[in-house]
């Protein structure tokens, strides 16, 4: 696990996993009356902020999420869901992990 997160983090920061077409797109976390939703708009001070792979307007890949309040989930999605990766703090401590879409 710990071998995928430093892969993970070495793509996310290379440029070719940036430049590419649906690779390093920003998206926002809202929640509405009908459930939360990803938007491509939103206030980083407010909304939780996604960078990184998204397919049909949501997160799938690798990418990160960051919360207003300091704390972020860094690793895989699938379909606007975590999938494999680890939650951190707000001082950087692991607070959970996803494996296969469940939290361990």
């Amino acid at each position: 696990m710990k071998h995928l997160l430093i892969l993970i983090s070495i793509l996310l920061l290379s440029s070719p996993v940036i430049g590419d077409n649906h690779k390093g797109e920003t998206l926002y976390f809202w929640e509405t009356s009908s459930g939360l939703v990803w938007k491509g708009f939103g206030d980083k001070d407010i909304h939780p902020k996604y960078k990184g792979d998204v397919v049909s307007s949501k997160p799938n890949g690798l990418g990160i999420l960051t919360y207003p309040w300091g704390t972020k989930y860094v690793g895989e999605w699938k379909d606007g869901r975590f999938w494999n990766g680890i939650g951190y703090d707000k001082n950087r401590k692991i607070k959970y992990k996803y494996v296969n879409g469940v939290k361990q």
